[in-house]
């Protein structure tokens, strides 16, 4: 049995370490690429709490940037190699390179400006909403929790294009989740579909009435 397990354990690492696709500037943010670096290191349960640790975590950090990005650091890292700096030192420079941090004021402010376009879904709207929140920091002041999703709440309703939704919306409770708003838009936006469907086919039946 062992004799068994053992190969495809074997594969098993292998197809692990092969699994980190290299951070491309064009389909990713860097902090997304880091988190799936930081995932790809716990899964090879590798950390830099040694040397030696810390230098095979640089070679995995340093082969799994494009040819452009290598570049960029070289040029941060000046006069010295990349490889010679901790594995700390180079994400702290290739962060503060590219994915500075962002004003959080402007970002809730673009935030507030942000409403549902033409022809947009209300499950792309929630998505984009959701992605503009990652740099507006929304917390309490006084107890530092989360407050997201009741800036989240308020914007979509705010955003929303239908005004048929939207005063639906404004009747609900002030206890309703936006993960509830949202299920309601959804819903309402629905029904209004299928009774403009069987509408459309009533004028269709009426028109062929006619010309027989």
């Amino acid at each position: 049995m062992t004799e068994h397990i053992q190969p495809l354990l074997q594969s098993m690492t292998i197809s692990v370490k092969e699994n980190l696709h290299p951070y491309d500037e064009n389909h990713e943010t860097f902090d997304c690429y880091l988190q799936r670096l930081d995932n790809h290191l716990q899964l090879m349960k590798i950390d830099d709490s040694t040397a030696e640790r810390d230098k095979t975590c640089v070679q995995i950090l340093i082969s799994r940037l494009s040819p452009k990005i290598y570049q960029t650091l070289t040029k941060l890292t000046a006069p010295d190699l990349p490889n010679s700096k901790s594995y700390k030192e180079l994400i702290k420079m290739l962060k503060e390179h590219l994915a500075p941090q962002a004003s959080i004021i402007a970002e809730q402010h673009k935030f507030s400006l942000r409403t549902q376009h033409e022809g947009e879904t209300i499950d792309n709207y929630v998505a984009e909403l959701r992605k503009m929140t990652t740099n507006c920091y929304f917390k309490c002041e006084n107890c530092s929790k989360s407050t997201i999703n009741t800036h989240l709440r308020t914007q979509f309703i705010r955003g929303i294009r239908d005004s048929e939704i939207r005063e639906k919306l404004l009747q609900q409770k002030s206890t309703a989740t936006f993960e509830e708003i949202v299920q309601i838009a959804n819903s309402v936006e629905i029904s209004k579909k299928k009774a403009s469907q069987m509408l459309r086919t009533e004028l269709v039946a009426l028109q062929k009435g006619k010309v027989k």
